[in-house]
């Protein structure tokens, strides 16, 4: 899905996150955002941090320029998790292994020293570990909500005793101004999205200043993408 910014057609995901703030402010889709500052928004990254993360060494809790590279963050974080530094502890055991098996050829001093080092490159490990996990705990809970958040949801209701189709759908968490499509006698008999389409196009009639040309296949596409990055990092891969 794109956006103008600054007469230049981007992808949602590619924008940084104070114009697509401001985008979404200038729009004329119903928001919450009037008299808002970013710092008091779901876009700034620090309102998801509890107050007392401050000794990081390993971990990245700063704000990233958009959402391409925190969804990007996350894997490279996941990765280290589950892969990179299990392995990394698995050899520095299978280090301290040797250096057990091989004390007797060393001086007390010798294998103090040694030991000394592989504790501490295992400390290192762990506590690598334990800070990407406070980062990617949430850091993907912000990429969740702003990916969701952006993508609009589209929900065809008929009304066969009321004689109406409506499409109600959703963006940036809030219920929009419903769409009526038709009469049930003239386009009920229309499949679902056959409806979504014209329910988009009437979007794209009615509201302006945020996407560009939005059409149900990219909706689709992004929320294909949204559900693989959730399989991948295993987060919420049912939903």
């Amino acid at each position: 899905m794109n956006i103008c910014i600054k007469n230049n057609i981007k992808n949602f995901k590619e924008v940084n996150y104070l114009e697509l703030f401001e985008a979404v402010k200038k729009s004329n889709y119903k928001h919450n955002l009037e008299n808002m500052k970013f710092s008091d928004t779901i876009f700034n990254f620090k309102r998801y941090l509890k107050p007392n993360l401050n000794e990081i060494q390993y971990a990245n809790l700063d704000q990233l320029p958009n959402l391409n590279e925190d969804i990007e963050r996350t894997r490279r974080i996941y990765k280290r998790i589950q892969e990179f530094i299990p392995k990394k502890i698995l050899h520095i055991q299978s280090e301290k292994i040797t250096l057990d098996k091989q004390s007797f050829r060393l001086t007390i001093q010798q294998y103090k020293k040694s030991n000394s080092l592989i504790m501490d490159k295992l400390k290192k490990c762990k506590n690598q570990s334990k800070e990407y996990n406070i980062e990617i705990k949430h850091r993907i809970r912000y990429v969740y909500k702003i990916y969701s958040y952006v993508i609009p949801s589209l929900y065809i209701i008929k009304r066969p005793s009321y004689n109406v189709v409506q499409c109600k759908w959703k963006f940036m968490g809030l219920v929009q101004k419903q769409i009526h499509l038709g009469t049930f006698k003239k386009v009920g008999s229309l499949n679902e999205e056959m409806l979504k389409n014209i329910s988009i196009k009437k979007i794209n009639e009615k509201y302006n200043g945020f996407f560009d040309n939005l059409l149900l296949k990219n909706i689709l596409l992004e929320k294909k993408k949204l559900t693989k990055w959730c399989n991948d990092i295993n987060y919420r891969s049912k939903k």
